[in-house]
């Protein structure tokens, strides 16, 4: 008989494992099922058990998630400033939050899932050139500002 288990994940091995654990151990004597999925910005990893009445069973996995990246892979913003753009490119299931390092550089896409086309501004600048970061994901994208005197 098919065990009814059914998950979207990257780790339909581990799903697999269970469910022969299942059929091994018979439907029957199955007193829990558990599946868990964690993430991290350079790793997945899930892991499953099967509990009957006196022995728990456990599978589990990890796998890299491919590199974030950014394209262009910087940018240099004139003495007036203005507004920018930069695809990040990511795994579509990477949760990402954004910061900006300086108050004259700013982003409004403060976070999101996956690949995004995130808009930045650079204000003016009245002094010497300077360079700022905004920081997604735990990776940087550099942004240098001519000086404006």
């Amino acid at each position: 008989m098919p065990i009814p288990l059914s998950v979207s994940s990257y780790f339909d091995p581990i799903i697999e494992e269970l469910k022969k654990i299942i059929e091994d151990i018979g439907p029957g004597n199955v007193t829990a099922v558990n599946l868990n999925y964690s993430q991290t910005d350079t790793t997945q990893s899930a892991s499953g058990s099967v509990s009957t009445a006196n022995k728990t069973y456990t599978v589990s996995g990890w796998q890299p998630r491919p590199p974030a990246s950014f394209n262009p892979p910087s940018a240099t913003s004139p003495k007036h400033g203005g507004a920018g753009t930069v695809e990040f490119t990511c795994d579509p299931a990477l949760a990402w939050t954004a910061t900006a390092s300086d108050d004259w550089l700013t982003t409004a896409d403060t976070s999101g899932t996956g690949p995004k086309t995130i808009t930045y501004n650079v204000a003016a600048n009245p002094g010497e050139a300077r360079t700022g970061y905004l920081t997604i994901a735990s990776r940087s994208f550099t942004v240098t500002q001519d000086s404006g005197l």
